[in-house]
């Protein structure tokens, strides 16, 4: 399991719901050095720089947009998918020095701050992108409301289980109506391919966009996730955000 950034210890949070959710959805990022309430989210890579799904560093191993500020925390660099990812934090003085098992207590009594940018992220957009994707999952996407997400299964033909997925459907003024999809990193190129067969299988008016090329993906997690999120986004109201809830939400100047 991949440790995450670890946020120190606060006051406990004013009552909100314990099934609130926060993921960060954007452009390059870094990690502040205080931790807590300190995300700063950069925009996205210039023309011409370097992708995140194209890096690569010592050994062959892909790195995450954020991999400089892993290893200048003392992250133990692990391979996990192809990708050089940080089983735990090391250094030492540092407030990062916790075993795996002390980190996810950590997570499951305070927060953790995730970089889980090696999942494979996909934009699903067309008139049929929906009839596609009920179609390939077993997630009932034409019954989710805007703005909503669900827990499903990638099928094969004969119905058995290829991955796991979440699937989610968005709305932006950049991109409009469309699905948004997070399958495993272990598993993407199987699954994409799988998409591919059956697109041309399909023959609707789908287009998938595959988004691991220069974009970050964030896990808050822990109960202290919301009161953490919500210093960060003054102007939203996080209590009110429920499992499988999905909201934009203004960080630090970039629309997450």
């Amino acid at each position: 399991q991949e440790a995450g950034r670890l946020l120190p210890p606060s006051p406990p949070p004013p009552p909100f719901s314990p099934c609130a959710v926060a993921a960060a959805y954007a452009g390059m990022a870094t990690f502040g050095r205080g931790l807590l309430g300190r995300l700063l989210l950069r925009a996205p890579a210039p023309p011409g720089a370097a992708a995140r799904g194209l890096a690569a560093g010592a050994g062959g191993l892909k790195q995450t947009l954020v991999h400089c500020e892993h290893v200048a925390d003392g992250g133990k660099m692990v391979d996990f998918a192809g990708y050089a990812m940080p089983v735990q934090y090391s250094k030492a003085g540092s407030a990062h020095a916790l075993s795996i098992i002390e980190s996810t207590r950590w997570t499951r009594e305070s927060a953790s701050l995730f970089d889980v940018s090696h999942m494979c992220s996909i934009r699903w957009t067309g008139k049929d992108a929906v009839d596609f994707l009920e179609r390939v999952t077993t997630a009932d996407v034409h019954g989710l409301a805007q703005m909503t997400g669900t827990l499903s299964v990638i099928l094969n033909e004969a119905g058995g289980v290829i991955d796991d997925t979440i699937v989610s459907k968005c709305v932006s003024k950049e991109h409009g109506e469309h699905v948004y999809q997070v399958v495993n990193a272990g598993c993407a190129q199987k699954d994409l391919a799988h998409f591919e067969a059956e697109l041309g299988r399909f023959g609707g008016d789908v287009r998938m966009e595959v988004l691991w090329d220069d974009r970050g993906l964030f896990a808050l997690q822990g109960p202290k996730a919301v009161e953490v999120l919500q210093r960060l986004s003054p102007s939203a109201d996080l209590s009110a955000v429920t499992f499988g809830q999905l909201v934009w939400l203004p960080l630090e100047g970039a629309e997450c």
